[in-house]
Formats: C-alpha cells, structure tokens, sequence
C-alpha cells in the first residue's frame, strides 16, 4: 500500500482499489455467478419470478466450491495489502451475492458497540484489522445500484451508532465500485446496502482474519482440506488455505508474498462440483 492509501485506509475504514481482477478472469467469474443462481429463487429483471422469489440471495464457501472464485482471492492487489493489515492471515467465509431491485443488507458492523476482541488496533507502526473484507464488482455498481453504504472512521467507535438522527444521516457515503474493481474494508465499520435500480449487482465476498480467531463452515471442513493439500508445501498460498487454530496448523513463509505471485497467479486448483466446468466454459 502507498502512503497516501494507507492514510485514507487508516481513518476511514476502507479502500476502493480498481482494476483488480484481469479481464479474462472477469469474464469468467460473470460466467460462473451465471452458472449458480439457479440455487437460488430470484426476482430477475424482465424474467417471470418463481413463487417466492427474493430480491437477493447467496452462495456461501463459493471460494472452495468454483476455482475462479479462489484465483480471484488470491490475487496480488489483495494479497499485498492483507498480509500488512492482518495477522498470520488466513481466509475465512466466502460468498457469491446477488442483489437485485429491493435487494439490502441490514445495518452492521463487527465492534458495536466497542468490543476488545473485535477492534480496529494500532501497535508498533502497523494497523490489525479482525477481519478484512474484499467485496470484487463482478458488474458495474452505481450507488442507486446496491453500492455500499459507509459511516467512515466508525471502524474507530467507542459508542453504539444511534438508530436514526440529522447527523447520523449526514455521516453516510456511498462506494460505488467499477467493473472488476475491489472494496477493502474492515468489518468494524458500519455500513449497509440497497438495490434502488431495476438491475443484478453480483458481487463475490472475502474475507481474511487472524488465524486464531476466524470460524464458520467454509473454513473447517474436508472440501477446504483438499484444495489446501494441493497448494505447494510451505508456500503462501497453502498458509492462507490452513486449518483455523491456536497454533498455525502449516508454517508461515518467511519470504514477503510478493516473492509467490507469478506463481499463485498460475496455480489452478482442482475443485469437485465447479458449476463452470460442468457447462464446459
């Protein structure tokens, strides 16, 4: 991260980082999200809805269910900047989001109010974040499109956000996000969404927390196990992919990530039941 990103990053809680994800890779992340929403019952523009279609859904553990999906995680523009704002990182939950006209996620955020175990902390010229969020703009996200909204620097509050209020109001920003594009936050800050616009905002969700502390299905099961194994011995890529617990269940590299990228951006991961492979794309 420059000076100047680290600055922004530092006191608002977030960061848009553009022109993320290849082209290539773009185009097949589309095409994969294309191949998974028959999971689900969804309100699509100028389509006949099914009964008890909704206005969003997700695909939760998408990264160890679609290679894409894990390529894209591991790319060196998140990389980077995780290995700095986490400690001994490794990846936790993982969703594939769809957001359509109506579509909102409610008001949240990880520390509210003030929670020790969950707070943004400054120490020895570094930030820790519990838990860093990448949302990649699988479309274009206008702000009447889903974009995400933000309270900046509420990764920082000592206080419970109000429910409502002039000033309050007068907090909120919008993120709206490009094409291919990345929205790094921490989950500290408060922030929500909703779809105004009569489009589908698909959105892949990542996240990366201290290997002590991050939990959930997509991180502890046989399937994570398997793609981790075929990750080379003592790389980045394979630390990253670990098994949570108190104790770092393969070393951490002692060389910066950014000696491995050339060769995590050729890893291709053999995953059982990609919906992109089985279409032939």
């Amino acid at each position: 991260m420059t000076p100047e990103e680290l600055y922004f990053f530092d006191t608002n809680g977030y960061l848009l980082i553009e022109d993320v994800v290849p082209k290539d890779m773009l185009e097949e992340g589309v095409a994969a999200s294309k191949c998974w929403e028959s999971d689900l019952k969804l309100r699509f523009p100028n389509k006949p809805a099914p009964e008890g279609a909704l206005p969003g859904g997700a695909i939760s553990q998408i990264a160890i269910k679609e290679p894409i999906y894990l390529r894209m995680a591991l790319l060196p523009k998140v990389l980077a900047p995780t290995v700095f704002l986490v400690d001994r990182p490794k990846m936790t939950t993982t969703w594939l989001s769809y957001s359509l006209l109506g579509g909102a996620v409610e008001r949240h955020g990880n520390h509210m109010p003030f929670n020790p175990a969950q707070a943004y902390i400054f120490e020895g010229g570094r930030p820790f974040v519990s838990l860093l969020v990448f949302i990649f703009a699988l479309s274009e996200i206008p702000e009447d499109g889903g974009a995400l909204n933000v309270i900046p620097g509420s990764h920082k509050s000592n206080f419970e956000a109000p429910k409502e209020g002039r000033l309050l109001d007068s907090m909120w920003r919008k993120v709206p996000q490009p094409q291919g594009s990345a929205l790094m936050l921490s989950h500290d800050i408060l922030h929500e969404s909703l779809c105004e616009r009569d489009i589908v905002r698909r959105t892949l969700h990542v996240g990366y927390g201290p290997g002590t502390m991050v939990h959930g299905d997509d991180m502890r099961n046989d399937l994570l196990k398997e793609v981790c194994d075929e990750a080379p011995e003592g790389s980045w890529h394979r630390y990253l992919l670990r098994q949570p617990g108190m104790r770092d269940s393969c070393p951490k590299p002692k060389y910066p990530v950014e000696h491995e990228f050339d060769e995590i951006m050729k890893w291709r991961p053999r995953i059982k039941g990609s919906r992109l492979q089985a279409h032939g794309v």
